[in-house]
């Protein structure tokens, strides 16, 4: 029953074939029963060669008429019973392509870019496909969701051929895992990554070397210096020569900075020589190294109007470095809690930070930093995480993401601050809490920020209090506006302790790459994975997966040949001699 499972829709209905040719049978001799006739004398019905010759050809009209009729009823039944023929071939695929096109794409390998060896591995993949295919090009970090529009494979190298290296971070891992969990089936999707990558149900080719590596990571401007961050990999330790330049109304302005860089890690060099009225800044080491994308950087300087922040108490050092790293933000202290002086310092400021729970919340963005916790009612507190995926707060919350610490222990929100919703969790938690926006924007931290706490010391913090700011006094611009990079403080004095840099990039296009074509991320310090294309047997799997091709129905051709027959059957008979018409009759009785 295989056989006709596959040949036949209804096969059941094949037995309708010997019944209905036994009825045309029956009926067909039916149709040709002697018909005897009595006449007087046989003489008068003579047998000629005509009458012999017309008979015999009726006889095989009427079989050819018979047959035509048998053939269109067994056509008639397989065309019901679904007659098909099997699909040719097998169908098409759809595959996904993930290019990492990150920072570290740009490394100038022996045999060219990092990119280009990405998409000589891609392009392995590429020659597996048929033309019917369909791919799906994900150039990272522009995003794989949604996922793009699929295309032919040579619109894919098309659109492959067109990717150039950015200066921002891919996250290929994340993009992977989410693709691979979407596929339909494993082993439709390939990764082309510089990065150590185990990703199950998605296939993984690597490229690079480990290479040494000196770029630029930030550009700051404070009090009138200007400062340039460097991140060394893999670096020979020496001295190097940044060349800067600054243009403003007033002209040009350039110098030469002689930096010692360590083989790992970061340093902050300085010019105390940035014109003020300087408009836009630059940087540029010499000489350049295998990652020619961070030899570069450049930044606007931001004419923004200053923005007054008001701490009031005491909520600790490390809230108030993050604030001065934000571009133009006037800082103001105010000792004691008087309620006359903190109203009339909120109505001067654009964001109050507090160390107290206030009787009555002033007219203007507060943010409340417990200086100590409470002695009962405390939280457990555990891993620090967003609350949610996305929130008013979104590039602090993305870098959190990113971020390993734990907070613990956790005071709850005080009661009498308005409709106050977890932003950030410590466990299960509130560590964050917020609600509205503008004037009206309250911020509670359920925990000290000084210089115990492990939140401080992440790249998440000055985010946050940029974005925080930029929540309780809008500057009237749409999305993260136009790109900043700042520090948290100056370097520590010798002998001091190791205070973290923070460089933050805020305004970033829809593809998360510099809007300005400003500094880079740094390039990962630990090394790429040896170097190895797609396996022959991830390879196969593209052709090993591919559906069947549906069959073919061929009820429609057997219906229109069943229709052919019964009109053959059904025509007219050429016209007989008249003699033909005699048939020789039986002798009578006597």
């Amino acid at each position: 029953m295989g056989v006709l499972d596959a040949a036949f829709g209804h096969p059941w209905l094949l037995l309708l074939a010997p019944p209905v040719l036994a009825v045309l049978y029956l009926l067909e001799r039916w149709r040709r029963r002697p018909v005897e006739v009595r006449v007087a004398d046989l003489g008068l019905f003579a047998e000629v060669g005509e009458v012999l010759v017309d008979a015999r050809a009726r006889r095989r009209r009427l079989s050819r008429r018979w047959l035509a009729r048998a053939l269109a009823a067994l056509l008639l039944i397989a065309a019901a019973a679904g007659a098909r023929a099997p699909g040719g071939g097998r169908g098409p695929v759809t595959v996904d392509l993930v290019l990492d096109a990150g920072v570290s794409a740009g490394v100038h390998e022996r045999e060219g870019t990092r990119l280009e060896l990405h998409r000589r591995h891609l392009e392995a993949v590429l020659s597996r496909l048929h033309a019917d295919d369909r791919v799906r090009v994900h150039a990272l970090p522009a995003g794989a969701f949604p996922p793009p529009r699929p295309v032919s494979p040579a619109r894919a190298r098309e659109l492959l051929a067109a990717v150039r290296p950015t200066a921002a971070r891919a996250r290929v891992e994340e993009a992977a895992r989410r693709l691979a969990a979407a596929a339909p089936v494993p082993g439709r999707v390939f990764v082309a990554t510089d990065r150590p990558l185990s990703v199950e149900r998605a296939a993984v080719a690597n490229a690079g070397t480990r290479r040494p590596n000196l770029g630029i990571v930030g550009l700051a401007r404070e009090d009138g210096d200007l400062f340039v961050a460097l991140s060394a990999t893999a670096f020979a330790a020496r001295r190097v020569e940044v060349q800067l330049a600054a243009r403003g109304p007033g002209g040009s302005t350039t110098a030469r900075l002689a930096v010692a860089v360590p083989a790992e890690g970061a340093v902050l060099a300085r010019w105390g020589a940035l014109p003020a009225d300087a408009r836009e800044v630059s940087a540029r080491i010499e000489p350049g190294d295998a990652l020619p994308c961070d030899d570069r950087a450049f930044a606007v300087v931001l004419p923004d109007p200053p923005r007054r922040v008001t701490v009031v108490g005491s909520p600790g050092s490390a809230v108030e470095r993050a604030l001065r790293a934000v571009p133009g933000v006037r800082l103001v202290h105010l000792a004691g809690r008087d309620p006359d002086a903190v109203r009339r310092a909120a109505e001067a400021s654009d964001l109050l930070v507090l160390s107290f729970v206030p009787e009555v919340l002033p007219p203007v963005g507060v943010a409340v930093v417990p200086s100590a916790l409470p002695e009962a009612g405390l939280l457990a507190g555990g891993p620090v995480r967003p609350a949610a995926e996305r929130g008013p707060l979104p590039f602090a919350l993305a870098a959190l993401e990113r971020e390993v610490f734990s907070v613990s222990p956790v005071a709850p929100p005080p009661p009498g601050l308005g409709s106050l919703r977890p932003l950030v969790r410590a466990g299960e938690a509130p560590l964050l809490s917020l609600a509205g926006r503008g004037r009206r924007t309250v911020a509670v931290f359920g925990a000290p920020l000084g210089g115990g706490s492990p939140w401080p010391r992440q790249q998440s913090f000055p985010l946050l209090w940029g974005e925080l700011l930029d929540l309780a006094a809008p500057r009237g611009v749409a999305g993260p506006g136009p790109l900043r990079s700042w520090e948290a403080g100056r370097p520590p004095p010798p002998g001091g302790p190791a205070a973290p840099l923070y460089f933050v990039g805020r305004g970033r296009d829809a593809a998360g790459r510099p809007a300005l074509g400003t500094a880079a991320a740094p390039l990962p310090s630990d090394p790429p994975p040896p170097e190895r294309g797609f396996a022959a047997d991830e390879l196969a799997a593209i052709d090993a997966g591919r559906p069947t091709a549906p069959p073919t129905s061929l009820s429609p051709l057997l219906a229109l040949a069943a229709l052919l027959c019964l009109g053959s059957a059904w025509a007219p008979a050429p016209s007989a001699s008249p003699r033909a018409a005699l048939a020789r009759p039986a002798r009578a009785d006597p």
